[in-house]
């Protein structure tokens, strides 16, 4: 945060309108690499709400497994994906790399770009 006239201003956004850019209806900054202090121009994109909390850190209990993964009885993983309100069902799979897979595949077939996972 950057105080400004004695307003507390996010650095992310300020940088926005130090390049001149206006961000558009209904988008919000987001962080590619997910560190809200790393406010490099490259690391800044404009996202819906959606594709926002897509790209946000996972911060449930199965700490461990990827966003949309969980672990069932048998020892497989089963993947989903939820995307504007919609949960996708990617399917069961026995490692938890090709549940990443799946989800990365889903990704970009909704045309939304996963920086981490």
């Amino acid at each position: 945060m950057i105080r400004l006239d004695n307003v507390l201003q996010y650095a992310h956004i300020l940088a926005n309108i130090w390049m001149g850019v206006v961000v558009p209806e209904g988008f919000v900054v987001d962080h590619k690499d997910r560190d809200g202090t790393n406010n490099r121009w490259d690391n800044l994109h404009h996202v819906d709400h959606s594709d926002n909390n897509f790209n946000s850190p996972y911060r449930g209990k199965k700490q461990g497994y990827p966003r949309g993964t969980q672990i069932k009885e048998n020892g497989r993983y089963t993947a989903t994906m939820l995307r504007h309100g919609t949960r996708h069902y990617l399917g069961i799979f026995d490692t938890l790399e090709e549940c990443r897979q799946a989800r990365r595949a889903k990704a970009a077939e909704l045309g939304v770009k996963i920086f981490i996972d």
